[in-house]
């Protein structure tokens, strides 16, 4: 059985990030529904770049490849759309949505445990001397939705760039008649074949 995610579409990510960063939900709402915003912009990211169709848009769907949040961070981290810090602060997010999502007490920034997580997102690191002129604390839960908020931000302007560079399928005469760029490798085989 297939699992659906949410809908980029159907929503203004900007204004429920809003909410959700200015609100007053609990720590575990603003974790979880801030990963899942993370999660679904990542598959636009990941989908950009991929070639167009329906064994794509599979990829995507529970339990396949690029099914889980993990993996897709992984895939478009190998696939060149992330940079180290992005994919680094990636990871650091995913650990703490789990964290909460498997906590019975629900999860809280208070923890030590998440406050350490939360100390090592570089995202926020980057930006605190700004923050600290403007008045913001420096709390976990702010380092935590700073870089939620930045990485949505970035991740979702890129998913523009990406569909730029989107793969093709190779035209099938393409393996009978090599382009310019493929004879040196051509020649490097065919020489030790």
């Amino acid at each position: 059985m297939t699992k659906k995610r949410g809908d980029l579409q159907s929503i203004s990510v900007p204004k429920a990030l809003a909410d959700l960063v200015h609100g007053h939900e609990s720590d575990r709402v603003v974790v979880i529904v801030g990963a899942a915003f993370l999660d679904a912009i990542l598959e636009r990211l990941i989908a950009s770049f991929l070639i167009e169709g329906k064994e794509s848009k599979e990829m995507f769907e529970y339990p396949n490849v690029f099914g889980a949040f993990g993996a897709r961070i992984k895939v478009a981290y190998v696939l060149g759309l992330l940079t180290r810090e992005e994919y680094h602060d990636l990871k650091i997010i995913k650990d703490v949505r789990n964290d909460f999502a498997h906590s019975m007490q629900g999860g809280s920034f208070s923890e030590q445990s998440v406050a350490d997580q939360c100390s090592r997102l570089k995202y926020s690191k980057r930006s605190f001397e700004s923050w600290r002129q403007e008045g913001v604390p420096d709390t976990p839960r702010y380092r935590f939705l700073h870089t939620l908020n930045g990485l949505c931000a970035l991740l979702f302007l890129r998913s523009g760039r990406a569909r730029k560079e989107r793969r093709r399928v190779p035209e099938d005469t393409a393996f009978l008649f090599p382009v310019e760029e493929d004879k040196a490798e051509m020649e490097e085989y065919l020489k030790n074949y």
